[in-house]
């Protein structure tokens, strides 16, 4: 985790100082809510065995309620000569975990042998999560409109936005394959997200917003003797607080 706020401070901070002594906007955010992932697959390759199965169907639950909570934080700057256009990054701890009670379609070899069958995941798979968890870290650009301009807010009350981000992703999978466990943190592939939101302004410089977010990667962690490969796609339902400095 150090490494990745080294890399957040490196990316964002020390650029922005450098475009805030031309004036701007700085807006630092944080906020909570609800992850759905989408229904996925595992493929679990452990060569060593002479094995390749891919589980279709695979149903990931989200527990953003449960500790450790679905949190994530923003750093926005918007530059005076372009209002509307911010730049900044955006960190999202979600999580996803398959259930071993779901029946799953299997294919792939077993051993040497082709299989192509119907089972419990947990049959094969006693646990595969990622729980600590899927911490996506966004370059972001974000454009706003202003609107609902007042004297008390010359630069607008409520604020609609889009915005797209890109950027690399820690991950903590946990395993258990056929009575083996492993776990630890690694580097994955980057990952995308869009996001569409609505911010308020409760105080000139405190506002509340909701927010939509969809992140879409696909990710190959180790496991053991091998490793699992999914596709975790997401919808993200978000709310949060903003300070403007």
């Amino acid at each position: 985790m150090r490494s990745l706020l080294a890399l957040l401070f490196s990316i964002v901070v020390v650029p922005a100082a450098i475009c805030s002594q031309q004036g701007g906007e700085w807006k630092i955010q944080a906020y909570g809510g609800k992850s759905s992932a989408r229904d996925s697959y595992i493929n679990l390759s452990q060569p060593g065995k002479n094995s390749n199965l891919t589980f279709s169907g695979v149903d990931y639950g989200d527990q953003s309620f449960t500790h450790p909570i679905y949190y994530g934080f923003r750093v926005l700057y918007f530059p005076n000569a372009i209002r509307w256009l911010g730049i900044g990054v955006d960190f999202i701890h979600a999580k996803v975990y398959a259930n071993p009670k779901d029946i799953v379609r299997v294919t792939g070899n077993e051993n040497g042998v082709p299989v192509d069958r119907t089972q419990r995941l947990g049959d094969s798979i006693q646990r595969f999560s990622i729980s600590h968890g899927v911490n996506y870290l966004a370059f972001t650009l974000m454009a706003r409109f202003e609107t609902l301009k007042t004297n008390a807010y010359p630069n607008g009350r409520l604020i609609p936005y889009i915005g797209f981000g890109f950027g690399p992703t820690l991950l903590h999978p946990e395993s258990t394959i056929d009575g083996n466990s492993f776990q630890h943190y690694e580097w994955d592939e980057p990952t995308y997200q869009i996001m569409v939101g609505l911010e308020f302004f409760v105080m000139p410089e405190a506002s509340v917003f909701m927010e939509y977010k969809y992140t879409n990667e696909s990710f190959e962690v180790d496991v053991v003797d091998g490793t699992a490969r999914t596709r975790v796609s997401m919808d993200h339902i978000v709310f949060g607080l903003s300070w403007k400095l």
